[in-house]
C-alpha cells in the first residue's frame, strides 16, 4: 500500500511539474519573447521589459533621445491589441531623464492637468512652448484620437509622457 502511495504521489509530482514547466516555457518563449522581439525592431527603443498576466500587459521601453514617440507607442499599442485583445496594456516610456526635466515637468504640469479637464488641447503645445523657451529646452507635443504624447529634450536628455484623453460619456436614451 505504501509502494501504490509513493508511485501516485511521485506521479503527481511529475506531472504536475512538467505542467507549469511546460507553461513557464511557454509563456516565457512563445508569448513574452516574441513581443520583446517586436518592439526591439522600432527605431530608437534601446530596452524592453514585459510582464504578461491574465488580464494586463505591462511594458517598460527605454527609449534613446529623440525617438518618435507617438508612432512608437502607436506600434506597441497595436501589437499588444493584435495579439492579446482582450487584455489592458500599460507602458511605461523611460528616456534618459535629467533631475531638470522632471522638475520642468513637475511645474508644467498644472498648466496641461487644466487645458486636458477642458478638453482644450490646443492650449498644451501653446503653453509647453511659452515655458521651455524661459528654460532652453525643446518641447515636442502630438495627438490622436486617444493620447496626447508629450517629448521633452535638452541636450542627452529625453523624458517621454504619455496623457490619455477620456472621451466625453455619451448617453443612450430608450424610448420604451
Amino acid at each position: 500500500m505504501k509502494l501504490r502511495l509513493i508511485i501516485v504521489l511521485s506521479t503527481m509530482t511529475v506531472a504536475s511539474i512538467l505542467l507549469f514547466g511546460g507553461w513557464s516555457v511557454y509563456q516565457e518563449n512563445g508569448v513574452k519573447k516574441p513581443l520583446i522581439q517586436s518592439i526591439q525592431q522600432f527605431e530608437g527603443v534601446q530596452d524592453v521589459s514585459a510582464i504578461i498576466s491574465r488580464d494586463n500587459i505591462h511594458v517598460t521601453v527605454q527609449l534613446a533621445p529623440a525617438t518618435p514617440l507617438r508612432y512608437t507607442f502607436q506600434q506597441i499599442a497595436s501589437i499588444a491589441e493584435e495579439s492579446w485583445p482582450e487584455r489592458d496594456l500599460q507602458v511605461d516610456l523611460n528616456g534618459n531623464e535629467h533631475e531638470s526635466l522632471t522638475q520642468w515637468w513637475s511645474l508644467a504640469l498644472f498648466d496641461v492637468a487644466q487645458a486636458m479637464e477642458a478638453r482644450q488641447y490646443t492650449e498644451i503645445p501653446r503653453r509647453l512652448q511659452e515655458l521651455a523657451n524661459q528654460d532652453g529646452l525643446t518641447v515636442i507635443t502630438e495627438m490622436d484620437d486617444r493620447n496626447v504624447y508629450i517629448t521633452l529634450n535638452q541636450h542627452q536628455f529625453s523624458k517621454y509622457i504619455v496623457l490619455p484623453r477620456i472621451a466625453p460619456v455619451v448617453g443612450v436614451w430608450s424610448y420604451d
